[in-house]
């Protein structure tokens, strides 16, 4: 069984940052959910469905095992029902004005290292990555999510058309609410008991050129490999706020034919992190030896891969609970979405494209919890 499903909120969802919450509450939410926090909502989907729900702590452990999730990924709903990917933005695409002072994308590769920096602390066998041919200016805003028109085209090796403000979409808006303490016996009012909240707005966004709202929506999708679930709606995140589960095998997003046939002829690709990934090593899959060599998990025997370079933002905290001992998990560092892993395939090349959304950290558990989705685009400037 293979499916897919989108996750559609009815009101602002709360992904919580894990800070301590101060007296007018707590402000801060994640800027998008974690992949445990889908996989935690389908799994007791899952298992409130079946025909013995899991009652104890062990069960429901036996249920995290036996489920994978893969995702989250954002989508569009337009006017007409048709939904849409979007992928994070690259870390080997950056934001700079051009010649014309015109915000455009540029690319980051991977360079020879020069013999004066042979003593710099960059580890052995990876190679600096530089911006290629671009100008003296300063960075620009422009969109965290990509559509995806032009991930692929970036991915085949080319340049989005678009500027970077209109690439695919700028994030959930913020939604702040206040509210008030109940007092449990009466269910009335506290008097001076103010707090605020924070949400991710996935709803219609507002129209400048028609000063009215747009006709669509956003929304996240979902990847079950090997199961299904029951439609209908769900509390999900903080606060258990409404969303309603679709099935849309169409909607999770496939790589084209020419970008498959390149991938099978390349011998150097570059892996797109889409969710954030749980190494060993922090950024270094412990799937690479010490000479940097090594094959993704689910491809041993059929493909061999050397890591070159790599470009990565600031590691971000992961942390949960602990269902088993009744206590939270220590903190883990997440290699981030966006990611960049240039490699040199040693072997296995044919079987490339079946990289695509496929996961790649450490540990055949945050496999199954989404963690590490990447896909796999050509490397072609390696001279």
């Amino acid at each position: 069984m293979n499916s897919a499903y989108v996750i559609d909120p009815k009101s602002p969802l709360l992904f919580r940052a894990g800070r301590p919450s101060d007296p007018a509450g707590d402000p801060e939410t994640l800027a998008f959910p974690l992949p445990t926090t889908l996989a935690g909502a389908f799994r007791t989907l899952y298992g409130d469905a079946s025909s013995k729900p899991p009652q104890n702590a062990d069960e429901w452990l036996a249920l995290r095992k036996h489920l994978a999730v893969h995702g989250p990924l954002a989508a569009r709903i337009d006017e007409t029902g048709a939904v849409d990917a979007f992928f994070p933005r690259p870390a080997d695409a950056v934001y700079l004005k051009d010649m014309q002072g015109r915000p455009a994308v540029y690319r980051l590769a991977p360079e020879p290292l020069p013999d004066y920096a042979r003593h710099c602390d960059l580890p052995d066998g990876l190679m600096p990555v530089c911006v290629e041919k671009a100008p003296k200016a300063k960075p620009v805003i422009g969109d965290p999510w990509w559509s995806l028109k032009n991930m692929l085209r970036w991915l085949h090796g080319g340049k989005p058309t678009d500027p970077p403000n209109s690439l695919g979409w700028r994030g959930p808006a913020r939604d702040y609410r206040m509210h008030v303490a109940l007092d449990p016996r009466s269910l009335s009012a506290v008097d001076s008991k103010l707090f605020q909240t924070q949400g991710l707005d996935f709803g219609p966004v507002a129209d400048d050129t028609q000063r009215g709202w747009t006709g669509e929506r956003y929304a996240l999708l979902a990847h079950l490999p090997e199961n299904e679930v029951q439609e209908g709606f769900r509390r999900i995140g903080g606060e258990g706020r409404l969303a309603h589960i679709l099935r849309n095998d169409a909607a999770w997003p496939g790589i084209d034919a020419d970008l498959s046939e390149k991938l099978r002829g390349s011998r150097f690709i570059r892996l797109v992190l889409v969710t954030p990934a749980l190494f060993a090593n922090g950024w270094l899959p412990a799937w690479l030896n010490d000479d940097l060599r090594g094959t993704p998990p689910g491809f041993e025997g059929r493909i061999e891969l050397r890591l070159s370079a790599l470009a990565n933002p600031r590691w971000e905290p992961v942390s949960g609970w602990n269902i088993a001992a009744c206590r939270p998990q220590s903190v883990r560092r997440m290699a981030p979405s966006g990611t960049v892993y240039w490699f040199e395939v040693i072997q296995g090349g044919e079987q490339i494209d079946a990289l695509w959304l496929h996961p790649i950290s450490d540990g055949e558990q945050n496999r199954k919890d989404g963690f590490g989705l990447a896909i796999p685009g050509v490397w072609e400037n390696i001279e």
